[in-house]
């Protein structure tokens, strides 16, 4: 099933080149406060009544602005994970909206250092103390769609030079002229409202795909394809406004057989081992 933001609307549209990892530092790493890198300046204010839907996020080299967000939101986009992926919160941090501002003096931060700094700010601030465990459970495998091995129609052998995305930072998204203009190499994926409007890569892997479906979907997508090469590829048809919503099946949504039929994979619902993040302890906000 795709996932979707019926009761949610976000007023930016969230589009980045991922690699295989640059997401989400290694297992070791994931702890509450875990990096140095802090806000010089931050401001955290509750919205009474609890705001509504309507939640602007700016994200700029200097800081971030976040408004009307939930601790259950804030700590999603700090840790970079699908609310699916977050257990042990209380209701207490679902249901309470803050205006959050934060500023970084010393210089231009990156997308990743911005979470880092998030991540401390809610450790800070609300007492947050999360880990990252190990569980066994529903996920996506990525297959080859047929027996014989053959890959579709939109993928091609590599003719991007690009570079991979470094370690510390998310770049730029690439502009879609026809093929995908960008420095650097991975898969990019556009969202408005939690819906997937378009996906493409650049010298990418089949664990890149995986790795950058997985927050999209309700369950993680894992890598079974055997694969190793990279390719370029651009999917057709992901039209915003239509419905995404899987039946039940992977050949329900658009992005599904979008997949299958121009990618010559399949997502195979299976089990399998995935990160979850697990809410120790969290508590309303220090005052600023």
């Amino acid at each position: 099933m795709f996932r979707t933001a019926s009761t949610t609307c976000l007023v930016v549209i969230v589009s980045m080149m991922v690699g295989a990892r640059s997401l989400s530092p290694p297992l070791q790493d994931h702890s509450s406060g875990a990096s140095s890198v802090r806000f010089d300046v931050a401001s955290v204010k509750e919205r009474p009544g609890g705001g509504g839907a309507f939640r602007p996020l700016t994200i700029t080299p200097g800081g971030l602005t976040m408004r009307n967000f939930t601790v259950m939101q804030l700590i999603q986009w700090a840790y970079n994970l699908p609310e699916r992926d977050i257990v042990g919160m209380t209701g207490w941090a679902r249901n309470h909206a803050f205006d959050v501002e934060a500023r970084v003096l010393g210089g231009p931060a990156t997308t990743t250092q911005l979470r880092a700094m998030l991540q401390n700010l809610l450790s800070d601030r609300f007492g947050l103390d999360a880990i990252y465990e190990r569980r066994t459970g529903p996920v996506y495998a990525l297959e080859l769609n047929r027996r014989d091995g053959k890959l579709g129609r939109a993928m091609h052998v590599p003719a991007s030079t690009c570079k991979r995305v470094p370690p510390e930072g998310v770049v730029p998204a690439p502009r879609k002229t026809g093929v995908l203009v960008s420095e650097y190499c991975g898969v990019s994926i556009a969202a408005n409202a939690g819906i997937v409007i378009f996906v493409g890569g650049m010298r990418a892997t089949a664990a890149d795909i995986a790795h950058a479906l997985s927050p999209h979907l309700d369950r993680p997508v894992v890598d079974r394809t055997g694969l190793t090469e990279e390719f370029d590829f651009i999917l057709e048809g992901m039209t915003p406004g239509l419905d995404t919503s899987a039946t039940g099946t992977p050949t329900g949504g658009e992005i599904f057989t979008a997949i299958r039929e121009q990618l010559g994979l399949k997502l195979q619902p299976d089990t399998g081992e995935f990160e979850v993040l697990v809410i120790r302890s969290v508590s309303a906000p220090t005052e600023n």
